[in-house]
């Protein structure tokens, strides 16, 4: 516990944390939110989580295709429903590659 809290002190503290689990959650949400349907999730807004962004395909089939290219892309332990996790210690970077991604599998499969 001592080395998180240093970790978070050093980080920028509680505000920072907060700013970026909206930001990395945020670029999750927004392909989400733009994909007309083929990405669904139906938590409103307001409650939704910045740690695990939950999310299914509007055509199942895709699911465990979804699942391996994603793998296969180094975007791993996404399956049981899809659930992104986007702890603390989650570059943006992490959340970017795993919005890339959505995005052209969308492209590709929509």
């Amino acid at each position: 516990a001592c080395l998180v809290t240093r970790w978070l002190k050093k980080e920028g503290g509680i505000a920072e944390m907060d700013r970026r689990a909206k930001e990395r959650s945020g670029l999750i949400y927004d392909v989400i939110d733009k994909s007309d349907g083929f990405y669904i999730n139906t938590i409103a807004p307001q409650a939704r989580s910045r740690m695990n962004v939950v999310f299914t395909l509007a055509e199942e089939a895709l699911t465990e295709l979804f699942v391996k290219e994603a793998a296969d892309a180094g975007l791993t332990n996404l399956a049981g429903g899809i659930r992104a996790s986007l702890y603390n210690a989650q570059p943006k970077e992490a959340a970017q590659a795993l919005a890339n991604f959505m995005t052209v599998f969308a492209a590709r499969h929509g």
